[in-house]
């Protein structure tokens, strides 16, 4: 979709890049990327709306002039006319006071997402999507729920603009890219691993070179090197893009860790991530799926329910994994940011169908505004003028999406069409060199460019072996920055709360589901 931004009535002209690659040269004037990583939204589902008033559509969607029903349609082939309309983030009042979540989730793992795609030939995912398929894919209630789902073919719906407000201020007032997707064909599970190590391959194992597809199964609570005995994720087959493999959740291979080790002088990262696993007996903090270091066995030596070695200790190592996501809060306030920072949202936070209070716009926007309105650190360093965020969605999380995924990139290697790339997801880029407005147009921006734009920040290298993401990204972000002006003043996000809510040591801090 071509987003035409607008906020409060004013329409801001986008300064559109269309095409290329800006290598990003070095030095440059950032010291920090801060990547706030969300869950499970396609663009058409959060920015359907476009404007309180639905001045702006989507392509494909043809909307009646009530703004309630839209047709949804795939070139000249109308699919069906869809009733849901706007909907609500939440539908429970949590405790940002919005009317924000919904009730149920829909199904969004690999052999749904084999099913929203619909492919012309069903063995060949990655051939020209018919994107039509989304309502065949399963929609669960929550606990309790009445009246749920709703409006037919829920699939189909898009978030109201009044609960995603601060979404579109930090598009309009910065960065948006309008043709970002998953690397991923698939759920968190394997999107958390990309988003870390640039693929999902276990690097040894029963098929070293085939993708992990799906979240693990036979577990409801611990993921990764700490999983129960009898745990096990799917692969898939590149030849056939079936699911024939199973194996443990555990994998061997370099990731973003391995490259920041070996800088001179190393990078410094913290993965904030969700904790709080309870089960009647215990709680478990290192075993969320979201927690992508866990399946790393370079990084998680396992110690029964926890995971063990310098990267799980503070100040043992230049990374950490903090099982506790507002601390990128405390630590912004404390001056004491480190160079690449992952923020893992908590379920309450999350943007996930079913588990989200809607305070996810709220959120992302106390990073944003914790990062723009810091005050000089005693060092001098000032983090607005330094820092760059990267705001995107780990899935589509089952959620109908209208652009066909890319081709991939002829630097992938030829096992990689068997799981690359996925739908559209959104993606939003703040910092003091990002011109109001900025709209990118390249196609086919995925995870894999996000990992190049930290690599060629900081002066890095890629991955090893070199054939992963990162390497064949077809974009490095470029696009979003001019660095040799003047950073421009910060402008804040208005949320309906503020950060203190987020630093609420009675505020639940677990992860969205596990399934």
């Amino acid at each position: 979709m071509q987003l035409a931004l607008r906020y409060y009535g004013t329409l801001l002209v986008g300064l559109i890049a269309s095409a290329g690659w800006a290598q990003i040269g070095y030095p440059n004037p950032i010291k920090h990327v801060v990547l706030i990583y969300q869950e499970n939204r396609s663009v058409d589902n959060l920015f359907g709306s476009n404007s309180p008033a639905n001045q702006y559509y989507l392509p494909g969607l043809v909307f009646s002039t009530s703004g309630q029903a839209y047709t949804i349609t795939n070139g000249k082939k109308t699919v069906f006319t869809v009733q849901a309309g706007p909907m609500p983030l939440a539908s429970t009042v949590g405790s940002t006071g919005s009317v924000l979540a919904d009730d149920y989730d829909l199904g969004h793992s690999h052999k749904n997402w084999v099913t929203d795609c619909d492919a012309p030939l069903s063995t060949d995912p990655s051939t020209d999507c018919a994107m039509d398929g989304f309502n065949r894919v399963p929609v669960t209630c929550d606990a309790g729920a009445k009246g749920c789902p709703g409006p037919a073919y829920p699939q189909y719906g898009y978030v109201q603009y009044a609960d995603v407000a601060p979404y579109f201020q930090i598009a309009a007032q910065y960065g948006y890219a309008n043709y970002m997707f998953q690397t991923n064909q698939g759920p968190s599970f394997p999107a958390h691993q990309f988003i870390f190590g640039g693929t999902s391959q276990p690097g040894d194992g029963p098929e070293p070179d085939w993708f992990v597809a799906e979240n693990a199964a036979n577990t409801n609570t611990i993921n990764g090197c700490i999983a129960p005995a009898g745990a096990t994720v799917s692969l898939v087959n590149p030849s056939t893009q079936d699911e024939k493999t199973n194996m443990y959740p555990c994998f061997n291979h370099e990731t973003m860790a391995d490259v920041f080790a070996a800088a001179t002088p190393m990078i410094t990262w913290t993965y904030y991530t969700t904790a709080d696993y309870k089960t009647p007996t215990q709680t478990i903090a290192d075993g969320s799926l979201w927690t992508a270091p866990n399946s790393l066995e370079a990084i998680c030596t396992a110690q029964g329910n926890k995971c063990t070695g310098k990267y799980w200790t503070k100040g043992k190592s230049n990374g950490f994994v903090d099982t506790n996501p507002a601390d990128i809060l405390s630590d912004i306030a404390n001056c004491s940011l480190k160079e690449m920072s992952w923020v893992i949202p908590t379920a309450l936070e999350s943007d996930h169908a079913g588990s989200t209070d809607g305070s996810g716009p709220s959120w992302v926007a106390s990073i944003v505004n914790a990062i723009g309105t810091q005050a000089k650190c005693p060092d001098g360093e000032v983090y607005w003028n330094n820092t760059v965020i990267l705001i995107t969605w780990d899935d589509w999380g089952g959620w109908y999406e209208h652009v066909v995924p890319p081709p991939v990139s002829s630097k992938a290697p030829l096992n990689v069409s068997s799981y690359v790339y996925g739908f559209r997801v959104p993606l939003m880029v703040v910092s003091a060199y990002t011109p109001s407005g900025t709209v990118s147009n390249v196609m086919g921006l995925d995870f894999g460019a996000i990992l190049k734009f930290v690599e060629e920040i900081f002066s890095l290298g890629t991955i090893p072996p070199g054939d992963y993401a990162d390497y064949y990204a077809n974009d490095d972000l470029g696009e979003f920055f001019q660095f040799n002006k003047p950073p421009r003043a910060f402008q804040s996000i208005q949320a309906p709360v503020g950060k203190e809510v987020f630093l609420d040591p009675a505020r639940w801090h677990g992860p969205p589901d596990n399934d």
